[in-house]
């Protein structure tokens, strides 16, 4: 991945204080996993663009990934990477997270990263999905919350919905994690409890 306008000193920080609150300390950036300290691939002279991976020092502990076969790897979670991405963005608003699945800002990566999740990753035989590749039984630290966090709030005061209900019509929304059923919902609910108010 491509990491802008953040230092890797500062990027390291982020995965330490996650890696340390939630993964065991297993988690770290990929040049400082083994025994010798690499840096990593300075994109810009002024240090503020780089190249690098999260990796997990133990693959049998808290933040690995498997492989869609099965196989433990060193590669971080679908979720540690989204907590370490989330963390990241919240500190330092400016910075920019490319992968080959999408490009992450501030703005967007609550939008756009939970997409990543429903690609198939495995084969057409035997497909397999990022989020089901670990053992993670947590949906990440309430601590970062999400910008969606006091909306969905609100819904639920304002209209006591059930997970997997439009928080507008009642409709079903085909999982517990949509909030609305359509772009007409989502628009009308706004229009009666604007963020902020």
């Amino acid at each position: 991945m491509e990491i802008r306008n953040v230092t890797p000193a500062q990027f390291e920080q982020v995965v330490g204080e996650i890696s340390r609150r939630m993964y065991s300390g297993n988690v770290v950036c990929e040049w400082l996993r083994g025994r010798y300290q690499l840096t990593p691939t300075l994109l810009r002279a002024d240090g503020t663009a780089f190249r690098g991976r999260v990796v997990v020092r133990d693959s049998r502990s808290p933040g690995a990934r498997r492989s869609w076969s099965g196989r433990r790897m060193p590669a971080a979670c679908w979720h540690a990477f989204r907590d370490v991405v989330r963390a990241t963005l919240r500190e330092y608003p400016q910075a920019i997270v490319k992968t080959s699945m999408a490009r992450y800002t501030y703005a967007n990566f609550e939008d756009v990263y939970p997409g990543t999740g429903e690609r198939n990753v495995g084969s057409l035989f035997q497909p397999a999905y990022m989020p089901d590749l670990c053992d993670c039984d947590h949906e990440g630290d309430p601590a970062l919350g999400s910008p969606m966090d006091a909306a969905v709030a609100r819904i639920d005061a304002a209209n006591a919905i059930e997970p997997g209900r439009c928080g507008w019509c009642n409709a079903s929304t085909m999982g517990a994690a949509a909030v609305w059923c359509s772009q007409v919902c989502q628009e009308s609910w706004q229009a009666k409890y604007p963020l902020g108010v």
